[in-house]
């Protein structure tokens, strides 16, 4: 497979700031896809990225090593609820779920038409995709296999992010000013799976990184 210029300048803005990160990814020549794991602190304790280059944009996801049960109606109707009340209130990203298969990813999309991306905005990307896993891991295990209500666990979920921006916040006014990038994430040593040239992004992205929702005030 061969790759336009502005798609292989793209993908090296990626390869730059996962290189600086210090992530262990797979990539090979000629494809646009870039795939990672992360471990984060979260009861969803593992999420698979791609990031896939376009000539026009970036486009960040990861997948949840969870399934949505597909063959309960009526516990899918509270997880399809619980998509819908989480997205509701992102200013950045969504969450997409496959009512067949029961695959959860979600997605960040940076435009680059007309425009070099900066390594800022493609790191954010990847910080915005881990920190709603963490904000959410909860409702969606709960929802998914707890039989837990969407409303709730969304309302619960939001409540408790809140809370941990407002002591951060707080945390954060009484230090030095140096900021610490980590957030306790630790990046996998390496990734097996093969990249697949035709991936467009539709099989498969603290806080404070500008996608937080928040506004899920039912």
């Amino acid at each position: 497979m061969c790759i336009d210029r502005r798609t292989k300048e793209n993908l090296d803005i990626v390869k730059r700031v996962l290189d600086g990160e210090r992530y262990h990814y797979l990539s090979e020549d000629n494809c646009p896809v870039i795939m990672f794991p992360m471990v984060i602190k979260a009861r969803i304790s593992r999420i698979e990225y791609k990031v896939r280059a376009f000539d026009d944009a970036i486009l960040v996801f990861a997948e949840a090593p969870v399934i949505a049960p597909c063959e309960d109606e009526e516990r899918m109707g509270e997880v399809t609820e619980m998509i819908c009340r989480i997205n509701y209130g992102l200013r950045a990203g969504s969450f997409d779920l496959d009512v067949c298969s029961g695959k959860l990813i979600f997605r960040c999309c940076i435009d680059c038409e007309d425009i070099i991306p900066s390594e800022e905005m493609v790191r954010n990307s990847i910080a915005c995709t881990s920190s709603m896993f963490r904000r959410y891991a909860d409702a969606i295990l709960d929802v998914f296999f707890g039989g837990g209500s969407a409303e709730e666990a969304v309302s619960y979920a939001d409540f408790i992010g809140r809370m941990k921006e407002i002591l951060e916040k707080d945390l954060a006014g009484g230090d030095d000013g140096d900021e610490d990038d980590s957030d306790g994430d630790e990046y996998g040593d390496e990734y097996d799976d093969e990249c697949d040239d035709d991936d467009d992004g539709d099989d498969d992205g603290d806080d404070d990184d500008g996608c937080s929702a928040g506004e899920n005030d039912d």
